[in-house]
């Protein structure tokens, strides 16, 4: 029997379990892609090849547990036709042998070093055929407070399945003399890139033409912040303009420093994984995102807000909590996944443990959301 959630939300009507996503007892297994347990589920489709590709995070062989074979991120693909029980995956991009593959490797150092961990997706955005992954380079956990991040960069393909680093486009963050060797540049080109605001970034394609990234700190306890660009000046970050305080926009290294010194969040603290995308039904753009409410020490879990115009959203409002999946987190959304003209939209939600019987530890399920006016 489906496990159904009834939020009391104003635009959320219910929340409906409908399968796991890797694993034996995924809905379209992928152990044989060496795939047993991941988080995240990215989404981000592919306009060229009518495909829509979901980026995991840290995969391992193991189901349930972290394991061995471990690739910092790896990528399914799916036509998703049908996702009224499920994902049928089409292929995971993988080696000659069939496992799937690593996208950006990582230096999978110890993380008492404060080097490189690991590389973990935080958002994906294809562009006439041309993908870009965004991805945070993890110095080191910090158990119970989050994390530091070296860079946030970009993988680009343009065949989607050949992956190479966008040399130019990336954000740096902290741990200097690890991020100026990990990208191969100097301090300067470290200082004319920084915006510890942008450690976590998710890009959208909106309805005005522009490209929009929501940029936030390292961990899951800073606000969002907000920068824009063309798609066709996607890899010029001289391009880039960033929202200020006063409700404007600015272009390039002006931009860029204010909107790392100024109080311009477009959404306050505490904000973890985020995910943004427009639905049709509603006419609105929908945000969801983790709040752990480690500050507050409420009820933490996925939240929602709806906006117009991306830079003024609602409050805050509880679909999913600790209550319904322990250690939850993700949400991820994405327009075209979604059913019944937009009515149901599908969410991306991961789990990292669980002691009940009925979830699966470190994976992700697939959601149906099912909305109101």
């Amino acid at each position: 029997m489906s496990y159904v959630i009834y939020p009391k939300t104003k635009y959320v009507a219910k929340i409906k379990e409908l399968s796991v996503l890797l694993g034996s007892k995924a809905y379209s297994p992928t152990t044989k892609y060496n795939v047993g347990g991941s988080d995240l589920g990215i989404p981000c489709y592919d306009d060229k090849r009518g495909k829509m590709y979901f980026w995991f995070g840290d995969t391992f062989r193991e189901e349930n547990l972290i394991g061995s074979d471990w690739r910092s991120n790896t990528v399914g693909i799916s036509q998703c036709k049908d996702l009224s029980e499920g994902i049928v995956w089409d292929e995971f991009l993988c080696d000659d042998d069939g496992r799937a593959v690593e996208i950006t490797n990582s230096e999978k150092t110890a993380n008492d070093l404060c080097e490189e961990v690991t590389n973990i997706p935080t958002g994906a955005i294809c562009i006439d055929g041309v993908h870009y992954m965004f991805y945070m380079s993890i110095a080191k956990w910090l158990p119970g407070i989050g994390w530091i991040v070296n860079y946030n960069g970009v993988m680009k393909s343009a065949d989607g399945k050949h992956f190479t680093r966008c040399k130019d486009l990336y954000f740096t963050c902290a741990n200097k003399e690890v991020a100026t060797r990990l990208l191969g540049i100097s301090d300067d080109d470290y200082e004319a890139h920084l915006h510890p605001g942008f450690a976590q970034v998710f890009p959208i394609l909106a309805n005005d033409g522009y490209v929009y990234l929501f940029g936030l700190e390292a961990g899951r306890h800073g606000g969002v912040k907000l920068a824009r660009v063309k798609p066709c000046d996607i890899e010029d970050m001289r391009r880039y303009e960033y929202f200020l305080k006063d409700g404007s926009y600015l272009c390039g290294a002006e931009g860029r420093v204010r909107s790392a010194n100024e109080d311009c969040e477009i959404v306050p603290p505490d904000v973890g994984e985020i995910s943004v995308c427009y639905s049709r039904y509603l006419g609105k753009y929908v945000m969801t995102y983790l709040s752990d409410k480690l500050r507050s020490r409420e009820i933490p879990g996925i939240v929602m807000r709806v906006s117009d115009n991306l830079t003024e959203w609602s409050e805050a409002e509880l679909v999913l909590s600790y209550y319904d999946y322990y250690k939850l987190y993700g949400g991820f959304m994405h327009e075209r996944l979604a059913s019944d003209g937009g009515k149901k939209m599908y969410m991306l939600l991961s789990q990292w443990t669980s002691p009940r019987k009925r979830d699966h530890g470190y994976n992700v399920k697939l959601m149906e959301i099912t909305l109101k006016k």
